[in-house]
């Protein structure tokens, strides 16, 4: 699995699946992977990479989620730091989603549209 689209991951369709839903998963990992580029980079800028480690760890690794408590150690973060930092970060992510979604849209309709097909929400 590509470490930069675990959020909200499925699995992925059968090698004889119809053409449409491959194109679907893989315009859908597209997505979720210039979401988690850019909020990786705005988190650079702004030199936050202490959230983006924190979602990282708790969204986008492989394996076991640490508990709060743990990366909040591991990162030398109190764990409630831990927990509005991951809060802030997933609001940011969905927020980034959208957008990447909506540029690639004519209108805002079309945007809640394609949202709602690819994620099953606005």
């Amino acid at each position: 699995m590509n470490r930069s689209t675990r959020v909200g991951d499925g699995d992925a369709p059968a090698a004889d699946a119809e053409p449409d839903a491959l194109f679907d998963r893989a315009w859908k990992d597209a997505v979720l992977a210039e979401a988690v580029a850019r909020l990786r980079a705005e988190y650079a800028q702004e030199d936050r990479d202490a959230c983006f480690r924190v979602f990282d760890a708790l969204h986008l690794a492989t394996g076991e989620r640490p508990s709060h408590r743990d990366l909040a150690a591991q990162l030398s973060l109190s764990a409630s730091d831990v927990s509005n930092f991951a809060a802030r970060a997933r609001t940011r992510y969905r927020a980034i989603v959208r957008r990447v979604v909506r540029e690639s849209v004519s209108t805002e309709a079309d945007g809640r549209d394609e949202m709602r097909r690819l994620f099953g929400e606005a």
